[in-house]
């Protein structure tokens, strides 16, 4: 290995090792600066029997089935489009 060479891979590995170091040590740091979480909805949680499902309503399932089918439909054109070229 010549020198240059030896050289750059001595200064890359360095500077990839103080890297890693100071994502490592920040990446704690912002997790503890995080705010506890807010207490769970008071919809008749713990209390006796069963209780009404608080607000909310219906997932909007037909748009992303649709939208998954139209993509799936553009890929699967696509992949035999380019085959049979």
């Amino acid at each position: 290995m010549k020198a240059h060479n030896f050289f750059r891979y001595i200064k890359l590995s360095i500077s990839s090792a103080v890297l890693y170091g100071l994502l490592t040590l920040y990446n704690p740091c912002t997790v503890a600066a995080q705010a506890p979480p807010p207490p769970p909805p008071g919809y008749g949680h713990g209390s006796d029997g069963n209780q009404q499902p608080g607000e909310g309503g219906d997932a909007p399932l037909g748009t992303g089935l649709a939208l998954l089918i139209g993509f799936s439909g553009i890929y699967a054109f696509s992949k035999y489009h380019r085959k049979h070229k």
